[in-house]
């Protein structure tokens, strides 16, 4: 070899064995050892000839020194299961980044239980980190770090089960109670956030406060590194369950209405026009006012005849009672009526013969009458009853205006003939009004009032186009008074919320949640108060339930069955209308809990089977007697998959909540708004009775007005109002 070649090896020697060569980087292609002299491009020129070879007695050059080691595992996880199949390599690298081929290698597994290592595969033991090291001599080594874990951790919620009823056993704490563990030793639980301890075997138990409606409880178990093993159990709790029959529910004290003095007696006078017309009025006092004032009160007198003998005889022509004063007010016992009737006219025919001498009695007896009476009012069967109970009457004056005025003085002489049956007859009239017709009229008005509330019809419509809405009836009895002298009359009434035709509900019935009943604290407002306990509102929805109208299967849009195949939804529990949480923009929450969905998706054969839980706020909107829920526009809509029939489900719980939010949202928040709206129609008298009455009086009703936002509180809504009363009168 030439004295050059030999340098120009030298220089490549000296260069690749520098300390300052970094020994993480390949070498420059034109400083490999590997390469032939052919691939030096350029420099091709420097290598030797070929009839210039290596001296055949010379020994190879020396195997180079490895520096660093490489060693892979395939496949790369960030972990391993148990028994994952794990093939294991191992480079070793000179200083210039270059294999060195054949680099004997000495294998090892920290720490030494972790795995085994045999032709070339990873066999793993135990679970945890670990490491495989390969060295190429004395510390030259390399290592592929792992971390193995046998699955995610086992959780097993034993209590409550999905879709229970609780709280029947006067418990008000939700009972939590399970097992969690992990192959890896170390695992955490927590129950709606809140930590729990584990005991021996990896028991917990938490006792979680109850609310009444849904209660959803969230169980979390971690072992740091899995993803989160989740449980979601959606449960009904309420204090007591109102029980059903098979065509409805019979709910206590659901409503109530307050009546206050000032609607009794507004202390305004009422005109009465003499001509026809229709009147507004104010009060019961007003409506007592114009009727008796158009009153026929012949009809007590008997005989318009009261006398007829040779030597007397006095007919009723007429009676005019004049324009009456009223004052009406509540007592312990029921009403208290004071009426004064200043100016009663009553037209007579007749005459009597006085010491041979006839005279004249036509003419017109006038009086000036004060009367009090005693109503009392109870419920009595579901029914009002008004009966009169003391009575008292006095004549403040009675005159008489005849064409012989010795008529006059024989109508104003105490003890008189006369005078003694004018005193009768208007003793006679005022009685007979008081203790006859009086109690005849508020009758007629309470049973009109009771014949509206009897049955109101409530159609609720179905969520799904082409099923018939459900027909349900709605009757209102009365079922106790509360009476506060001169300030209110509290009336109770129990509902029922029924079926045309028995009906059974489509999973096990736990009846109406009901919240417990506190006494109504009544408090005088200034004319009408109603009171709807959430009791009625959840008969409601318990019957629609139970006829099946959460059992659906939704037709799936164009753009939607290209995905899925089919979607069913299968109502577990009643839905809920529960007091909103702390926060809320609505006073109320209707809640849809443990709603099982199931989902096919285009080849599947079995569905993904989903728990949800559907919650969204709503209020109770009321104008004049109409009733209604005002609802969110957006719900609250959480998806748990509960099982799955593939290796993986074909939606997650957040994408099945946006499906149903846009699938069948819109329907079910069109059946709640309107669904559930009722109303109390305008109350008619009976029409023979005020012509029995007052003849002038062609129609009577009232019509309860309320109107606002109620006020929600112990689990009932209140609303203030008044009534408005309509008179039709006929012309004189």
């Amino acid at each position: 070899m030439r004295t050059c070649d030999w340098l120009f090896l030298g220089a490549l020697l000296a260069v690749g064995c520098s300390d300052d060569a970094p020994a993480s980087k390949p070498a420059p292609a034109d400083m490999r050892p590997d390469l032939q002299p052919g691939d030096m491009g350029p420099g091709a020129d420097m290598a030797p000839a070929a009839d210039e070879g290596v001296a055949p007695d010379q020994a190879p050059p020396p195997r180079p020194e490895a520096v660093w080691v490489e060693v892979t595992l395939q496949p790369r996880r960030a972990l391993y299961a148990l028994d994952a199949e794990v093939r294991v390599s191992a480079t070793a690298f000179d200083r210039v980044g270059a294999p060195i081929d054949g680099a004997p290698l000495t294998w090892s597994v920290a720490p030494p239980g972790a795995a085994t290592l045999a032709d070339g595969r990873l066999n793993f033991l135990a679970e945890g980190p670990g490491a495989v090291v390969a060295c190429a001599g004395d510390g030259v080594c390399g290592r592929a770090a792992f971390f193995v874990d046998g699955g995610p951790p086992s959780l097993v919620l034993a209590s409550p089960l999905r879709g229970e009823s609780l709280g029947q056993d006067g418990s008000e704490t939700i009972h939590v109670a399970g097992t969690a563990a992990d192959s890896g030793g170390a695992v955490s639980v927590r129950v709606n956030g809140t930590p729990v301890a584990l005991g021996e075997g990896g028991a917990f138990t938490l006792d979680l406060p109850a609310r009444f409606g849904i209660n959803r409880i969230e169980v979390v178990a971690d072992d740091g590194v899995q993803d989160p093993v989740r449980d979601v159990r959606e449960v009904l709790w309420a204090p007591r369950y109102t029980p059903v029959d098979e065509t409805g529910a019979t709910l206590r004290d659901a409503l109530a209405i307050r009546i206050d003095q000032a609607l009794l007696d507004a202390n305004r006078p009422v005109d009465v026009p003499g001509e026809a017309a229709e009147l507004t009025l104010q009060g019961a006092a007003q409506i007592l006012e114009l009727l008796i004032a158009l009153a026929d009160v012949t009809a007590v007198l008997g005989d318009p005849q009261l006398v007829d003998t040779e030597a007397f005889s006095l007919r009723v022509a007429r009676v005019d009672l004049g324009k009456p004063e009223i004052d009406l007010f509540f007592s312990n016992a029921g009403a208290e009526l004071f009426m004064r009737l200043p100016r009663i006219a009553v037209a007579t025919e007749g005459g009597i013969e006085v010491q041979g001498a006839p005279i004249s009695l036509d003419g017109t007896l006038r009086a000036s009458m004060a009367a009090f009476a005693s109503l009392h009012i109870a419920v009595v069967d579901g029914a009002l009853q008004v009966e009169v109970g003391d009575v008292g009457i006095a004549v403040e004056s009675l005159t008489g205006n005849f064409a012989n005025p010795t008529a006059e003085v024989l109508v104003e002489t105490f003890g008189s003939r006369l005078g003694t049956l004018a005193r009768d007859l208007a003793n006679d009239l005022v009685l007979g009004l008081i203790e006859e017709q009086l109690p005849t009229l508020i009758t007629g008005v309470l049973d009109g009032l009771l014949t509206t509330l009897a049955e109101i019809p409530i159609d609720v419509s179905a969520p799904i186009e082409g099923i018939p809405p459900l027909n349900l009836r709605l009757a209102i009895t009365p079922a106790g008074l509360d009476l506060q002298r001169r300030e209110l009359m509290g009336l109770r009434m129990d509902a029922r919320v029924s079926h045309l035709a028995p009906v059974l509900a489509p999973h096990a019935d736990p009846g109406v949640p009901t919240l417990s009943r506190p006494e109504y604290l009544w408090v005088a407002g200034e004319g009408l108060g109603g009171v709807v306990r959430l009791a009625l509102l959840n008969g409601l929805l318990h019957e629609v339930w139970r006829a099946g109208l959460l059992q659906l299967t939704p037709p799936l849009p164009p753009e939607v069955s290209v995905l899925l195949s089919a979607v069913t939804i299968d109502g577990r529990l009643p839905p809920v209308v529960a007091p909103a949480p702390e926060g809320s923009d609505l006073p109320l929450e209707v809640q849809l809990g443990d709603l099982r969905v199931a989902v096919t998706g285009p080849r599947a054969e079995a569905p993904d089977l989903y728990a949800v839980d559907l919650r969204v706020g709503v209020s109770v909107a009321a104008e004049a007697g109409q009733f209604e829920l005002v609802v969110a526009e957006s719900p609250l809509i959480r998806a748990t998959l509960i099982d799955q029939a593939g290796d993986r489900p074909f939606l997650s719980g957040e994408q099945l909540a946006t499906l149903l939010e846009g699938l069948v949202w819109p329907q079910v928040q069109e059946a709640l708004a309107g669904g559930l709206a009722f109303g109390i129609d305008p109350i008619e008298v009976d029409p023979a009775t005020l012509a029995g009455f007052a003849p002038r009086v062609t129609g009577l009703s009232l019509t309860p007005r309320f109107e606002g936002a109620p006020a929600v509180r112990e689990g009932r809504a209140e609303l203030e109002g008044g009534i408005d009363v309509g008179v039709r009168l006929a012309a004189p």
